[in-house]
């Protein structure tokens, strides 16, 4: 044991000599944990729509009759959002870090009016004389709302902003217009027709006054923009005739000024739904083979089912659709467990995996996802299993017996820790348990053993 041990030892000096810039490697993907938001009681279906940087959740919950009650999910509890009388349906879409929440409501005459829940209470936005039905998406962090209204004078909808509960319309092209998400710099984006009828994404800047058709995919028909981020980068979906025909997930950046096709899971059905500031965006798409629908993950460099990311031992039969990614890299949407479809919350959970290409005498690359961008990350190692107490985190575990410091790095903008080093030969044929621990937020990996070839 102690000539194991010497090796190792071996291992970490030359490796601080031949340190080199890691990215030799794709990068691997943090895993997820998934907790069920659960349904309302007499109901039999939910889903979340969004998630602020708190954790805290909104969507909807649905009775057999397809009659739904907003939720809101925080603290692991699920509650049942007030609504006047009338109300036979209501929804909710937004959700900023003050709790402002935002949704619509659809009463017995079937009207539908763009809601707003503050403490708990709720607000009619449509309740101004020349506005009737309306629909609330999106929330800004200081409050700003945006959605869609039916302006009376017009006769048609319009995309709207709520400042201070007073309403403004935002803009459109020719005919009806959507509202659909707003950003920290009162960037909007949605749809609009054009002469034709065709909705074309949009992007307005309240601040310099602009109103922008982002345009379509190559041999498009129609486009809508769902989202967009602190860095200006829009997401959505479009269709497109001819040989490619189907409705693909873009995202748009003013660099390249045209809609990019992200891709499908092998068939020609997409959608993307939400953008974090790290540019990973959600949405779903149909599984080639099967049809069926799941959520996917694209993050800056690929395109990921997120079914393949759940840890080991989720009940979950699978995961639909992803709605709504936070800051954080939490992300919200609906699944089915035991039959039923749930709404869900997924946690990026800190992982490692195997050296690459764990092979002694060569340099190898260390890599760990899921850690909280810019934060440190401690790598450790050792020969046998064992518990140890992380310092300065009370009631976690390390799963080594006397663990070896090997590496401290800051994780990436995306949240991976990686670094290159050299493994010397010596090193052949030896069994190495590794883990990893962010001491900012006490997360701890699974321990991963590798033998060196």
């Amino acid at each position: 044991m102690k000539k194991h041990q010497r090796h190792i030892g071996v291992v970490i000096a030359v490796g601080c000599i031949l340190w080199m810039i890691c990215g030799s490697v794709l990068a691997h993907d943090p895993g997820y944990t998934i907790e069920d938001i659960g349904i309302l009681p007499g109901d039999v279906r939910s889903g979340a729509t969004a998630i602020n940087r708190l954790g805290e959740a909104v969507g909807w919950s649905e009775n057999v009759n397809g009659d739904r009650r907003a939720i809101y999910w925080h603290d692991g509890v699920l509650e049942e959002l007030s609504t006047p009388l009338g109300v036979v349906s209501a929804s909710a879409f937004g959700i900023n870090d003050a709790g402002v929440i935002v949704g619509s409501v659809i009463f017995s005459d079937l009207s539908e009016r763009a809601a707003m829940w503050e403490n708990g209470q709720f607000v009619d936005l449509t309740d101004f004389a020349p506005l009737s039905d309306g629909v609330a998406h999106g929330v800004s962090q200081a409050g700003v709302i945006v959605g869609s209204a039916f302006v009376n004078v017009l006769g048609e909808d319009r995309a709207m902003a709520w400042n201070d509960g007073v309403p403004s319309v935002v803009g459109t092209l020719v005919g009806n217009s959507a509202a659909l998400d707003i950003n920290e710099s009162d960037q909007i984006v949605g749809w609009a027709e054009d002469a034709t009828g065709a909705r074309h994404a949009f992007l307005a800047d309240t601040g310099t006054g602009t109103f922008n058709d982002l345009g379509l995919l190559p041999n498009g028909i129609w486009s809508e923009a769902t989202a967009i981020n602190e860095n200006g980068t829009v997401v959505g979906y479009a269709a497109v005739g001819g040989e490619e025909d189907g409705v693909f997930a873009f995202k748009w950046t003013a660099q390249s000024g045209i809609l990019e096709n992200l891709g499908t899971l092998g068939t020609n059905q997409s959608q993307a739904f939400d953008i974090n500031a790290a540019d990973f965006i959600v949405g779903s798409s149909p599984l080639v083979g099967t049809g069926q629908v799941n959520a996917v993950l694209w993050r800056p460099d690929r395109m990921i089912n997120l079914n393949s990311l759940l840890l080991p031992g989720s009940d979950w039969d699978y995961l639909i659709e992803a709605n709504g990614i936070n800051d954080e890299g939490q992300i919200v949407g609906r699944g089915i467990i035991n039959g039923e479809i749930h709404a869900f919350v997924l946690e990026p959970v800190i992982g490692m995996v195997a050296p690459t290409p764990g092979v002694a005498g060569v340099v190898n690359t260390f890599d760990a996802a899921g850690a909280t961008p810019g934060n440190r990350v401690i790598f450790v190692y050792g020969l046998a299993w064992g518990q140890t107490d992380v310092p300065g985190c009370a009631g976690k575990i390390l799963n080594i017996e006397n663990p070896k410091l090997l590496r401290s790095v800051n994780a990436d903008s995306v949240g991976h820790a990686i670094f290159d080093m050299m493994v010397p030969q010596s090193a052949k044929n030896v069994a190495v348990i590794f883990q990893v621990f962010e001491p900012d937020t006490c997360e701890v990996s699974v321990p991963i053993s590798w033998t060196f070839h």
